[in-house]
């Protein structure tokens, strides 16, 4: 061997420990600090073998593998690829925080409206005691004027010169809420004298008694005329109704709806009392004048529509009246006693606004008027081609109700 060999394999020697030594601390490093060294490392170490191999020296086996170890670390790895998982990890954390504020807004809302039910609730159960208590003060104002209050007929609270008064006219007194009473008669066994229901064996009707039933309903929605005609307020006795016992039959105006079905929860009409005329109620027909009846509303008390001109008097319908679209239906009004009937006991005059032209006003129906006259319930009246009565369908809104029952009993002979 000469000296240029023994020379070259001491600097082979020596820089295999120096570069063995390197790669060692460059891996230390690159743990410690979890910076990206590998592909610098890989780099390096391939112009390391190409210039040994090209200077005659050998890269050693032991710092090949030292130098491979790291590049294939899966730590190195890991760090090298730091960017895209990083990224990925953003946009995972991002969207679980972002659920996680959906949730809690969904959450929050939720309580709101629970909230607020419940605010309406506490409402409506205090508007119908206070509603309770104001019918016991009517009857023991007036037990009389409270007995004489129809069991079939729909009534509403309202303050009448600081004093309450029942009424069949819709009233605004409660914002956002409506409120009705309805009474009944009061029936109790022959025996023991308890309260019992109409249809039970062996009872007896109690005169000193009324049932009462005060309902609040709201959340409602709008209600809207479906249907109407409005142009009719000639202010006239067309109809010879309710006929003073003559028997000369009801009104009717029929109606066409559109092209959606709706509900009809009440409908008014545009009416003027002459006279003390017999109380009156309405029903939805459909077919004819005389077809079958869908719906029939609560009575309405003569008494309470006016005297001095056309006024809408609404009529309003325990359940909503399902109305299919694109169908003709028949309004017929109705009194207690019948008004069909000869002798009857029907009364005085009720005047339905109208309007007569060379054509029909109103294109979706007709007026009639004799319906059933002298008790004949197949007489579908005399159509009326050239005149219409106003009326308006109210449709019916959805929402809740809470209602609160009892029994009242004469205190006073009053």
């Amino acid at each position: 061997m000469n000296g240029f060999d023994e020379n070259r394999d001491l600097l082979c020697c020596s820089l295999r420990r120096s570069l063995t030594l390197c790669f060692h601390k460059a891996q230390f490093i690159s743990y410690r600090n979890r910076t990206p060294f590998g592909n610098l490392l890989r780099t390096t170490r391939t112009l390391l073998e190409r210039s040994c191999e090209a200077s005659g020296i050998r890269f050693s086996h032991r710092l090949r593998r030292a130098s491979h170890r790291f590049s294939s670390n899966p730590v190195t790895r890991s760090i090298t690829n730091q960017r895209g998982v990083t990224l990925i990890e953003v946009v995972i954390g991002v969207a679980i925080i972002a659920l996680s504020f959906v949730g809690i807004l969904i959450a929050s809302r939720q309580y709101v409206v629970v909230g607020l039910g419940n605010t309406e609730k506490l409402q409506a159960a205090y508007f119908a005691e206070e509603g309770i208590e104001i019918v016991r003060a009517l009857r023991d104002r007036s037990w009389n004027t409270f007995a004489a209050l129809g069991t079939s007929t729909t009534y509403y609270l309202a303050p009448v010169a600081g004093v309450w008064e029942a009424t069949t006219t819709p009233t605004t007194t409660l914002v956002g809420f409506t409120r009705t009473v309805a009474l009944g008669s009061v029936y109790r066994n022959s025996t023991s004298h308890d309260i019992v229901s109409a249809t039970s064996s062996n009872n007896y009707l109690d005169p000193l008694g009324r049932f009462v039933r005060v309902t609040v309903s709201w959340g409602g929605g709008l209600q809207t005329s479906a249907v109407s005609y409005e142009g009719g307020t000639t202010d006239s006795n067309l109809a010879s109704f309710p006929s003073n016992n003559a028997g000369d039959g009801d009104p009717a105006q029929s109606f066409t709806t559109g092209s959606e079905s709706v509900s009809a929860g009440s409908v008014a009409l545009l009416l003027k009392r002459v006279g003390s005329p017999s109380n009156v109620y309405l029903e939805i027909r459909s077919g004819s004048t005389v077809g079958v009846v869908l719906g029939t509303s609560g009575t309405v008390a003569s008494s309470s529509i006016p005297t001095s001109a056309l006024t809408w008097t609404s009529f309003t319908f325990s359940s909503p009246v399902p109305l299919a679209a694109n169908t003709t239906y028949y309004l017929r009004l109705r009194s207690t006693p019948d008004s069909t009937i000869v002798f009857s006991g029907s009364a005085g005059t009720l005047n339905w606004g109208y309007l007569q032209t060379a054509q029909s006003p109103y294109a979706g129906g007709t007026a009639y008027r004799y319906v059933g006259r002298q008790g004949n319930q197949s007489d579908q009246g005399q159509s009326l081609t050239q005149y219409d009565f106003s009326f308006r369908v109210i449709t019916a809104g959805g929402g809740n109700t809470t209602e609160v029952q009892t029994y009242l009993m004469r205190l006073f002979n009053n």
